[in-house]
């Protein structure tokens, strides 16, 4: 009789240790859905891309539900419960992408961006009034001259138009730190695809796609290459000539904005100020 209650006694206390360490199915309740964003940490290209044009790169994370899991064992213990199944799939706790977020409230995943297949509108190519055309390794592009770039490379200033409104045209200089030339002498200038050039009155520069180098953007962002070659040579006169040529270089070399209006060309300085005037021949 003893052992027979020492049997039933023993018995319970095994139950009510299981219950006590089992886990019900209903005690794992199915997590609400959460969105949370974040800033993105470690710069990429297309990241670059996206700020640099002042929009914000960011992560969008989103909490997904748990579906329980209906294969349960026999009998199962606290482990089995909490951790992965043998042959089930581990379910991530989130969904994350990343999207480069305009001002207005639009945003686009970042390779369907860097793709050129949503948010054209947003691009550097667009903004700067030329054509976005899509493509699986990055959008491209697309300039009135026929020519293309990688709209990043673009971006990047790596590349750009093979021609600009100052392509194939030559000037005259009408005006030289505000100053008039001296009477009875001319500085020209005429500008290539890739290089400029011109006459001084008794020497020459540039002229060649080993001098004269330069850049000229569509934003009116003028560059000049290394210093190009300009020939030595006395000049007899007028008075003040040598003088005057050495200004012009000197200014030229300076030359960082350009700006076309109707049939005259200035050249700026960083700060701004007109520097050269040019009337076109």
């Amino acid at each position: 009789m003893c052992n027979r209650w020492m049997l039933l006694v023993s018995l319970s206390l095994i139950f009510l240790m299981l219950t006590a360490c089992t886990k019900s199915q209903s005690d794992l309740v199915v997590e609400p859905e959460i969105v949370i964003e974040g800033p993105v940490t470690g710069p990429n290209p297309v990241e670059v891309y996206c700020t640099g044009l002042g929009y914000e790169f960011t992560i969008r994370k989103r909490k997904i539900d748990k579906q329980i899991q209906t294969q349960m064992p026999i009998d199962p213990t606290w482990e089995a419960l909490e951790g992965p199944q043998p042959g089930l799939p581990v379910i991530p706790d989130y969904i994350e992408w990343v999207v480069c977020a305009f001002p207005d409230g639009n945003e686009c995943e970042e390779e369907e961006f860097r793709q050129g297949r949503c948010g054209q509108e947003y691009s550097y190519c667009v903004l700067q009034g030329y054509t976005l055309e899509p493509g699986a390794n990055g959008a491209t592009c697309i300039f009135p001259d026929g020519s293309s770039c990688p709209e990043i490379e673009f971006f990047n200033d790596n590349c750009g138009p093979a021609a600009t409104q100052l392509s194939d045209t030559e000037w005259e200089l009408i005006s030289l730190n505000g100053k008039d030339l001296i009477a009875g002498t001319a500085i020209t200038l005429y500008f290539s695809n890739e290089y400029l050039g011109g006459e001084m009155g008794c020497n020459g520069y540039g002229g060649s796609p080993d001098s004269g180098k330069y850049q000229a953007k569509s934003d009116g962002t003028f560059t000049l290459g290394s210093p190009f070659a300009v020939t030595v040579q006395l000049c007899p006169g007028p008075e003040g000539i040598m003088e005057q040529e050495a200004e012009y270089i000197e200014t030229l070399m300076t030359a960082s904005h350009y700006q076309i209006l109707d049939d005259s060309l200035e050249i700026k300085n960083e700060g701004g100020e007109i520097m050269l005037i040019y009337q076109q021949k």
